[in-house]
């Protein structure tokens, strides 16, 4: 696959063969073997591979070490993300607790009819 600057659209050949610090013909495996188990490559994270497919040139920065630049921007999305994390919270406990008290008045609806239909 073709190359869009300094990253690479393979994500096969991001995976298996990018970064490797000893040549493949080094273990004297088969080829398919070298491409599975490779004691020499470093660990890659689900993570990393979600920031790869989300955005290419965002996982290249961030390999790289490079920071963004907009750090304040990132910092009010986080914050406008953990706000509507605890307004989804906050529903969730509300809607629960108004399954429990609508279980609660159809227990006493039938406790109250049961015992005035039985006078």
């Amino acid at each position: 696959m073709g190359r869009i600057g300094p990253i690479s659209t393979s994500l096969r050949e991001i995976i298996l063969l990018r970064d490797l610090p000893v040549s493949i013909s080094d273990f004297g495996w088969s080829p398919a073997l070298k491409l599975i188990y490779n004691p020499a490559m470093r660990t890659i994270r689900a993570s990393e591979i979600g920031t790869y497919l989300y955005c290419r040139r965002a996982w290249w920065y961030r390999k790289n070490g490079t920071e963004p630049d907009n750090q304040a921007d990132l910092a009010t999305g986080t914050a406008l993300h953990r706000q509507h994390g605890r307004v989804i919270l906050a529903a969730g406990l509300a809607r629960t607790f108004g399954l429990l008290l609508l279980l609660l008045a159809l227990v006493l609806l039938t406790v109250f009819l049961t015992t005035f239909l039985l006078k």
